[in-house]
C-alpha cells in the first residue's frame, strides 16, 4: 500500500476538523410573563451566557442554561451562535445577552 502524501493528509485532517458557524441576533428571549408589558423601556442587567451542545442542541436549553442560578427570566439583545461539525460533540448553540427581570417591566399605560 502506498503512503499518502503529506498534503493530502493535511487536507483530510482539515476537512475532518472543520465546521460551520453562524451568528444571529434575537431581540428578546423570555420565560417570564410579558403580557401587556411595555417592552420599549427595558433596562437590562448583567451579561448572561449559556450553551447547549451535543447531537441535539436546542436554543431553549441554551437560554435556560444562561438564566439558571440568576434572578433574571428574560434576555434582550441576544447573540445566538450555532456551531456544527462532523463530530457531534462539537455541535453547539450558544446565547449571550443582557438579563432582565420580567416582573420589573412596566405594564402598558403604567407610569414610569
Amino acid at each position: 500500500m502506498k503512503k499518502m502524501k503529506k498534503g493530502v493528509q493535511l487536507a483530510l485532517i482539515a476537512i475532518v476538523l472543520s465546521g460551520c458557524s453562524n451568528t444571529s441576533h434575537i431581540a428578546l428571549l423570555s420565560d417570564g410573563d410579558l403580557e401587556n408589558k411595555n417592552l420599549q423601556n427595558i433596562v437590562p442587567g448583567q451579561t448572561l451566557k449559556g450553551d447547549d451542545c451535543w447531537y441535539q442542541h436546542n436554543l431553549s436549553d441554551a437560554f435556560r442554561d444562561a438564566i439558571e442560578g440568576t434572578e433574571y427570566d428574560t434576555m434582550v439583545d441576544v447573540n445566538v451562535i450555532t456551531k456544527t461539525n462532523l463530530f457531534v460533540f462539537f455541535n453547539c448553540v450558544a446565547v449571550e445577552g443582557k438579563g432582565v427581570k420580567s416582573s420589573e417591566i412596566n405594564k402598558i399605560g403604567a407610569s414610569l
